[in-house]
This record gives structure tokens, C-alpha cells and sequence, in this order.
């Protein structure tokens, strides 16, 4: 493990690979469908809104123009919320393909794998 951390401290500092613009303006929208998709359909989602939505909606007073509401506001802002992650995330792809941003990615990253070798070893 201190082998890597010295790699990742003294190694050059690469930039991420580039993709290909075409590729990725073909699966903006089938990446968007997909996510919202795997979104909507993972587990946790889904335990959370049975968890939250009782507690603030009167349930046994839910019809079914009560139901449609709430599945056009989780429409509305899930894809909202996910849309800020993407931003967020296409501002980190521009900042990691600096060489001092890859270089100081690397340094601590290196910093928190010696740090984790010290502590298995010291146990």
C-alpha cells in the first residue's frame, strides 16, 4: 500500500481522457432516461419516500389527483436536483484536467493511502 501512495505522490500528473463529442451528444438524452431510470428504481428511493411521505401527507386522505400531484413534483424535482449534480460534475471534469489540480488529486490521495497503510500496520 506505501508502494502505491509513492506512485501516486511522485507519478506524473495526467489529465482524464477525452471523449469523443459526437459519442457523447448521441447519449446525452439516452444517459439522462437511464439515470433517472436506475433513480427511481433503486430501493433506497423508494424506502425513503414510503418513510417520508406518511409523516407529511395525510395518507388516508390521498385521491387519486392527490397521488398524481405528488408523482409530477418528484417528476419536477428529482430531475432538478439530479441536473445540479451534473453541473457540479461537468465543472470538476474542467478542473481535473489541469495538471496542478491532477498533481494535487494525486498527492492526496497518496497522503490518505500511506496514512491508511501506517494505521493497518501500527494495529
Amino acid at each position: 500500500m506505501l508502494l502505491l501512495a509513492a506512485k501516486l505522490w511522485f507519478g506524473p500528473a495526467q489529465p482524464p481522457l477525452e471523449l469523443d463529442e459526437a459519442v457523447l451528444e448521441q447519449s446525452r438524452w439516452h444517459a439522462f432516461l437511464g439515470s433517472l431510470t436506475l433513480t427511481l428504481g433503486n430501493p433506497k428511493t423508494i424506502l425513503f419516500y414510503l418513510a417520508l411521505l406518511p409523516t407529511v401527507v395525510p395518507m388516508e386522505r390521498l385521491d387519486a389527483k392527490g397521488y398524481a400531484a405528488i408523482a409530477v413534483a418528484i417528476a419536477v424535482i428529482l430531475p432538478l436536483v439530479l441536473g445540479g449534480y451534473v453541473l457540479l460534475a461537468s465543472q470538476a471534469r474542467r478542473w481535473f484536467r489541469s495538471p496542478r489540480a491532477n498533481r494535487l488529486l494525486n498527492r492526496s490521495s497518496g497522503t490518505v493511502m500511506a496514512a491508511a497503510a501506517v494505521a493497518v500496520a501500527t494495529r
